[in-house]
Formats: C-alpha cells, structure tokens, sequence
C-alpha cells in the first residue's frame, strides 16, 4: 500500500519527466535470412547516400559470418534503392538481387 499527501501527485518529487512529440530519431539497416540474423548498422547522415557503402561493407560480411554461400539472393525493401549505381555495384560484387517487391506493391489493393 502506498499512501500520499492531498494534492500530492503533481509535487516534481512525485513526477518522472518525459518527453513527448518526439525528441530525436535513429536509422538502422539489417539484414536477415532463414540463417539468422546479420549486423546491425547504424546510418549517419543521408540513407541514400550510405545505401552503397552499406551493402559494400555490411551486407557482404553479414552473408559471409551466417556461411551463406553464394546461392542466396538479395531482396531491396523499397523501390527507391534500385538506382543504376546500386544495380552496377551489386553486379560487380556479384550479388543476386530482387527488386520484385515493387511490382508485388502495385498488386496489393
């Protein structure tokens, strides 16, 4: 049981501040497969910017500690990643990708 003064609940030694209407956002990127889970990577700055850097130095390492082999295929999760620079670098990297999630959104009513 815990008891309180009248007029009490509003006391600051009563209260715990919050923060409401935001107060700050984080970007991450990950990857996952059947295997299991690949890095977590934190983006600093501007997505599209980081989108190449991220598939160069995360995605790869990802596949290769979860021993995926090279019969796996890469699948974007928005449209906007399928820029012809992203399309080159996955090609020399020889990376399978899908884009099909974008033609799939046009089917879902």
């Amino acid at each position: 049981m815990c008891l309180e003064r009248r007029n009490a609940a509003n006391d600051p030694k009563n209260t715990i501040p919050t923060v409401k209407h935001g107060g700050g956002n984080i970007m991450l990127w990950g990857c996952f497969s059947a295997k299991g889970t690949g890095q977590l990577h934190r983006i600093k700055g501007h997505h599209r910017a980081m989108y190449r850097q991220i598939l160069g130095e995360i995605l790869l390492p990802s596949a290769r500690a979860l021993k995926m082999g090279c019969g796996w295929v890469f699948q974007h999760d928005d449209p906007k990643h399928t820029a012809k620079a992203t399309t080159e670098l996955l090609k020399k990297k020889h990376i399978k990708a899908w884009s099909g999630l974008a033609s799939l959104q046009t089917l879902i009513p």
